[in-house]
């Protein structure tokens, strides 16, 4: 009988995921570890990396998964998370980049210079330094798989209020194009998911707004937030050999709410 592989299957991987210590990063991580990957599970705050990755070992029978504190917009953080990942596993194959920054809304003429810059330190530098770091590791295995968390706002939509975040992920969307073209041919997939209102603790201000819910739900054929654990599900396709043929797209996990509104 000729056995198949399972094309879902991580065993042997090694993913690192930013922001994954609670919402669409932690389910993530969860799902990763549950279909056989070790995880890196990594965020600013140490006591929430560490109590993460206990929760996720605790569902299984060896050590699947570590807590890692890492800034995003740290040069030294960043190389700390890739060097103790290094040490410990010997590979980084899967990167998924979910960690953001936005704590700014209003009119674009308004938006100051040093805060726009801090969006793009750790939106755009902080994931580029990542990348950088761990592809010349991915080439030479000849697999690795990126994946950055975007935004509808940065990939279909306009805001009158996040210029300054909706500019950042648009960049990351037009960086994983990049990466996908020089390095489809060594192996490499890199794909972005940009999500639309999620019940997370950084959009509670969204979904727990009735005005705001409203006008969301009337426009989205799915009249809900999108859950975390419908973005682990694409997140798993995306970093195993289940996406093989899928190579720089920004997949917008929506609902179909950027679809019925153009109609």
């Amino acid at each position: 009988m000729t056995e198949h592989h399972d094309p879902l299957d991580l065993t042997g991987r090694v993913a690192v995921l930013t922001g994954s210590t609670r919402g669409m990063g932690l389910a993530a991580a969860e799902l990763l570890a549950a279909h056989g990957s070790r995880v890196v599970v990594s965020g600013r705050n140490e006591d929430a990396c560490v109590t993460a990755a206990q929760t996720i070992n605790a569902r299984h029978d060896d050590k699947r998964a570590l807590g890692v504190p890492c800034h995003v917009g740290r040069d030294q953080d960043r190389r700390r998370l890739v060097d103790t990942v290094l040490q410990e596993w010997g590979r980084i194959d899967v990167l998924l980049l979910n960690a953001s920054y936005n704590v700014w809304l209003g009119p674009i003429a308004e938006l100051a210079e040093s805060v726009f810059r801090k969006n793009l330190e750790v939106n755009v530098i902080g994931n580029h330094a990542l990348m950088a770091l761990v592809l010349p590791g991915m080439v030479d295995r000849g697999w690795g798989r990126i994946v950055a968390t975007t935004s509808i706002v940065g990939s279909a939509l306009g805001s009158p209020v996040d210029a300054a975040y909706a500019a950042s992920k648009a960049a990351v969307d037009s960086m994983i194009r990049c990466v996908a073209v020089e390095h489809g041919a060594a192996g490499i997939r890199a794909n972005a998911i940009a999500p639309a209102m999620f019940r997370t603790q950084m959009a509670r201000s969204l979904w727990e707004s009735p005005e705001h819910r409203a006008t969301y739900d009337a426009h989205n054929p799915v009249a809900r937030p999108g859950e975390p654990p419908e973005y682990a599900g694409l997140a798993l396709l995306l970093c195993s050999d289940g996406a093989g043929y899928l190579n720089g797209q920004t997949i917008n996990l929506d609902g179909g709410y950027t679809v019925a509104w153009r109609i």
